[in-house]
């Protein structure tokens, strides 16, 4: 398993949507696990620093989300997936639709600039 290289060696547009993502996950009451390469990295947690230890330290990584011990969410990042990260968001469950509409809010007047 690769190292964790923490946010801070993330393109600059993929932290920013990956703290509003983490943000709004937990603002809903998310639990999230970090996943790499289909392994778990983390305990479930609500603690953002425990993600963003994680998140990158691959090519790609599953946040796994569970809500009242109901597992079953999930969002896909890609990292580096184009040149200015905005489109690190691959893939997420359909029940996250109203989690992720912040978050695509922020991308879309991200891309206007």
């Amino acid at each position: 398993m690769t190292k964790a290289t923490e946010l801070k060696n993330l393109i600059f547009a993929e932290r920013i949507i990956v703290k509003a993502l983490v943000k709004e996950l937990f603002k809903n009451g998310y639990q999230i696990q970090v996943q790499e390469e289909g392994e778990p990295v983390t305990e479930w947690t609500e603690e953002p620093a425990k993600v963003f230890k994680e998140v990158g330290a691959c090519c790609d990584t599953l946040l796994a989300c569970q809500k009242d011990g109901a597992e079953g969410s999930f969002v896909h990042l890609i990292h580096n997936n184009g040149n200015d990260g905005l489109d690190v968001i691959s893939n997420y469950s359909v029940s996250l639709e109203p989690v992720m509409k912040p978050v695509f809010n922020l991308i879309e007047r991200m891309e206007a600039r």
